[in-house]
């Protein structure tokens, strides 16, 4: 791969991890490997485009749009989820002293995600599911949009709580950059009370069970 071109949405976010840990998975060292260095050029619909039209060589896609690709004749090179390698695709962010000042709103906040979780795992609403990955990601084959489908439902994850692992990989790449970052107790950001406080009302349970999941 010495001397191609990876697209990332933007430099240190989860999607430019998940395509360090990638690169790491395939035994590649961008800086090692006089890899061209990685190309912030937007989301994933921009990336596709990108690599549909030769401007990058190689970018780190979610399950539908790799499925896309590789339909049309794209090879996937890693599936972190297949080598079990731990990352952080999404999380709810927030200023201690807001999540202090504004406990009820960011309760009210991680109520609907659950629920949106929730709503995208329910079989009851895979039909809704899959338009909603054909138009939102410009799929027009239906075949590729269910298997698209298929991988969503295995990423997403219903535990909830932040993987430390993950957190710990973002802190590892970063401190390259930033020799600072190595100084920061991972766990210290980790704020799992308000999921817990949902979890042991019963909450989560009973928003999962409504949907047909567990």
């Amino acid at each position: 791969m010495s001397g191609k071109r990876i697209g990332v949405v933007s430099i240190g976010g989860t999607q430019w991890i998940t395509t360090k840990l990638g690169l790491e998975n395939l035994g590649v060292d961008e800086q090692r490997d006089n890899i061209i260095r990685l190309l912030a050029i937007g989301d994933q619909s921009v990336l596709r485009g990108a690599l549909e039209g030769g401007n990058i060589e190689a970018a780190f896609f979610n399950g539908a749009i790799a499925e896309e690709l590789r339909s049309k004749g794209f090879r996937i090179l890693t599936d972190l989820y297949a080598a079990n390698i731990k990352t952080l695709s999404s999380g709810v962010i927030v200023r201690k002293v807001s999540l202090q000042k504004n406990l009820e709103l960011t309760t009210n906040v991680l109520q609907a995600l659950i629920e949106g979780l929730a709503f995208v795992k329910s079989p009851t609403h895979k039909s809704a599911v899959v338009k909603t990955l054909m138009e939102r990601l410009k799929i027009n084959d239906s075949a590729v949009a269910e298997e698209g489908y298929r991988y969503l439902q295995r990423d997403l994850d219903v535990t909830l709580y932040p993987p430390v692992e993950g957190l710990q990989n973002l802190q590892r790449f970063m401190k390259a950059y930033n020799p600072r970052v190595g100084e920061v107790k991972v766990t210290d950001l980790v704020d799992d009370s308000v999921i817990r406080a949902l979890s042991e009302s019963g909450f989560v349970d009973k928003t999962f069970r409504s949907y047909g999941i567990k």
